[in-house]
């Protein structure tokens, strides 16, 4: 085996261990995370309702840049806001240093075709 794949595989072991911490952490998070060559990709981040507004959210997305900060990554996501909640979200996530990935900021290696992105890059 190479050192081009024992790095992808104790990579990508790293964040299912990561991810599989936060879910641990937090009971009833529901967390989709993965990671190919050029990105680390946050297709799901659901925290219970009964959980929302403590900051569980933040600290998970925080952990998630931290990680995509040592491997040298983008998180690449697709925000979908329940209703009524696509200004909350949008807040979110620009808090934590996201952009909408269009205009001056689009970056065409991390778009996608089924619907709009918000990228994060350190």
């Amino acid at each position: 085996m190479n050192w081009y794949n024992l790095y992808k595989m104790s990579s990508n072991t790293i964040l299912t261990e990561l991810t599989n911490n936060l879910k641990s952490q937090f009971p009833g998070l529901d967390l989709f995370v993965w990671e190919n060559d050029e990105k680390i990709s946050l297709d799901n981040i659901v925290v219970p309702p009964e959980m929302r507004n403590k900051g569980i959210g933040t600290s998970v997305i925080k952990k998630l840049q931290e990680y995509a900060r040592k491997v040298g990554k983008p998180i690449v996501l697709s925000p979908s806001p329940l209703k009524g909640k696509k200004e909350k979200l949008n807040r979110f996530y620009k808090k934590l240093d996201f952009k909408h990935n269009k205009g001056r900021n689009v970056d065409y290696t991390l778009t996608s075709p089924f619907g709009k992105t918000m990228y994060w890059k350190s």
